[in-house]
């Protein structure tokens, strides 16, 4: 038992503290990039949101109604939520976390380049 406690002291307590410290900074620094990247995108789209919802109210109500009708508001809204997908996978393929499609023929057995450098 003395020589399990002397191996614990000698060889793997030294390294827990610099095993922790790089822990909680690595989980500090991806929690507070995506908080304020996810929170400066929302702010920006809810200015968008705003901008657009007020420059509806000077327009008279039958008009609304047959904007309402088209559906404009639901295409305003698929275009931001496609627009902040596009910018969310552009930066996920910047970092290297996504990778890009890669079409063969079907049948062939050509290695595939996957673009890795």
């Amino acid at each position: 038992m003395g020589k399990i406690i002397s191996f614990l002291f000698i060889t793997i307590i030294p390294l827990l503290p610099t095993l922790i410290s790089a822990v909680v900074t690595r989980v500090a620094i991806s929690l507070g990039f995506g908080t304020v990247t996810y929170m400066g995108f929302d702010a920006l789209f809810e200015t968008i949101m705003t901008k657009l919802k007020n420059t509806f109210d000077g327009i008279p109500s039958a008009t609304l109604e047959i904007i309402g009708l088209i559906g404009i508001h639901e295409s305003l809204n698929l275009t931001l939520s496609a627009g902040f997908a596009l910018l969310m996978f552009k930066g996920m393929n910047k970092m290297g976390q996504a990778r890009s499609m890669v079409w063969r023929k079907p049948g062939s057995k050509d290695p595939i380049d996957w673009g890795d450098k």
